[in-house]
């Protein structure tokens, strides 16, 4: 009786082993189902953003700080960089006639004109230039208001414009110097 009991526990560990095999393949494929079917729903996802912001396929991973910046000057090539290149004084002797350093740097894509205004709210307008060409600028201006004695902060606005010369690319103020010499 006993050889019969060992024949049946051999029989049921060997019917065992023959379904375990079968068993763990399917898991397995299974899985790697399921894994292909999460890859592919997700790439619809990503295609299919519902005009969420999504990642830029062409970036890179950047870890040298050289070629970061020659990305970088190959972008604000690409883009028309905007540099602004001033001295930060304008000088007198009489209130009215000031020399100055002010440039639409030839870096630049746009032409531009400037103003000088006495606050940020602009509500008095000192100078406004004509265009100036990348490259071009002014190393005098005549306020048209006498400015009194003394140093005197006021808004200096860079002005770019489109090809149309109607069109403002980009707008930006910064404090500069007046100083009238007593």
């Amino acid at each position: 009786m006993e050889q019969d009991q060992e024949k049946n526990v051999e029989r049921s560990s060997s019917g065992r082993n023959k379904w375990i095999v079968p068993l763990v393949i399917a898991v397995i494929v299974l899985a790697a189902g399921c894994a292909v079917l999460f890859l592919w729903r997700s790439k619809d996802k990503a295609e299919d953003d519902g005009g969420k912001i999504g990642y830029d396929t062409d970036a890179v991973v950047m870890t040298d700080e050289d070629e970061l910046q020659k990305l970088v000057d190959e972008m604000n090539k690409n883009e028309g960089e905007i540099s602004l290149e001033y001295k930060n004084v304008a000088t007198s002797q009489n209130g009215t006639d000031f020399d100055c350093y002010i440039v639409n740097s030839a870096k630049n894509k746009y032409d531009m004109y400037i103003g000088l205004y006495t606050d940020v709210e602009y509500t008095q307008e000192l100078y406004l230039s004509k265009l100036m060409k990348p490259g071009s600028g002014i190393q005098n201006f005549h306020c048209e208001k006498k400015i009194e004695p003394g140093t005197h902060d006021v808004v200096l606005v860079y002005t770019f414009v489109e090809n149309d010369h109607e069109t403002i690319h980009s707008q930006t103020n910064v404090t500069y110097t007046l100083n009238v010499v007593e």
